[in-house]
């Protein structure tokens, strides 16, 4: 049986990419699950001048591997009220993805009366 230059030229092209398809595997970027942290100083990142003051989201980075992300957007003074306010958590619902987790840690700002807050709205509702 006799082949053509075409025929020898497909033959190859079709070998080489036979040959490339497993490499592209692993090349593909891996799918990165990603940790939101929302809340206020307990788990913020602080500046280096407040050390050694530190909000527990700033070392929780360093207990995973590069397949998780975590997105910090807790700040000093933030009640539940003030964060939604100030766009925080629909940053959060905007850039969230099935498999992704949300971490919430609010509480001593909430208690504050000059801070308007969901906690003090739903004990005005409930009493």
């Amino acid at each position: 049986m006799v082949k053509d230059d075409k025929g020898i030229k497909m033959n190859k092209s079709v070998g080489l990419i036979l040959l490339i398809i497993p490499f592209l595997a692993f090349m593909l970027p891996q799918k990165k699950t990603t940790i939101f942290l929302a809340g206020d100083s307990t788990i913020s990142i602080k500046d280096v001048k407040a050390y050694p003051e530190t909000g527990w989201g700033m070392p929780f980075i360093y207990f995973w591997d590069s397949t998780i992300e975590v997105v910090n957007l807790a700040k000093n003074g933030r009640s539940t009220s003030s964060f939604r306010k100030e766009g925080l958590w629909d940053q959060i619902m905007n850039d969230c993805k099935k498999g992704d987790y949300v971490f919430i840690q609010f509480g001593h700002n909430d208690e504050v009366p000059t801070k308007k807050t969901i906690l003090q709205k739903l004990n005005s509702e409930i009493i």
